[in-house]
């Protein structure tokens, strides 16, 4: 379907731009703003833009896994779960994982997640020439 394929296409070079933005916010940011917040704004989108690529979620349905997902993320850093499976020295699980729980992370990928899911619209119609 072509719409579809639009659509991923077009998600898939969102993923890729937003992939890039938080390497260059891994690389070059060491603050308490950029790093931790707005780099989680920016991860939430990634994952939602990774959904949207690999699935026939609606929106809707993306914005509310990607957000289960990131709470999840939260909670099992709440719980301390990467010592409880003994992954501390695992720096893949601690990546993915988190190490510190900060109830602004989940107001920082909520409102990625709001952003997205409301340019979502617009992204589907994006076309090149």
């Amino acid at each position: 379907h072509m719409t579809m394929n639009i659509t991923k296409r077009n998600f898939s070079i969102l993923f890729i731009v937003v992939a890039i933005i938080e390497f260059c916010i891994a690389t070059f940011f060491t603050d308490t703003f950029v790093r931790p917040l707005l780099g989680d704004v920016f991860v939430s989108i990634w994952v939602y833009c990774f959904v949207r690529v690999l699935t026939r979620f609606t929106p809707r349905q993306t914005a509310l896994i990607v957000w289960l997902f990131t709470l999840l993320v939260e909670i099992s850093q709440a719980l301390n779960l990467i010592a409880l499976l003994k992954l501390e020295q695992n720096a893949t699980a601690r990546l993915v994982m988190g190490t510190d729980f900060d109830w602004r992370d989940l107001l920082a990928y909520g409102v990625g997640i709001l952003i997205i899911y409301r340019l979502d619209p617009l992204i589907q119609k994006l076309r090149t020439k």
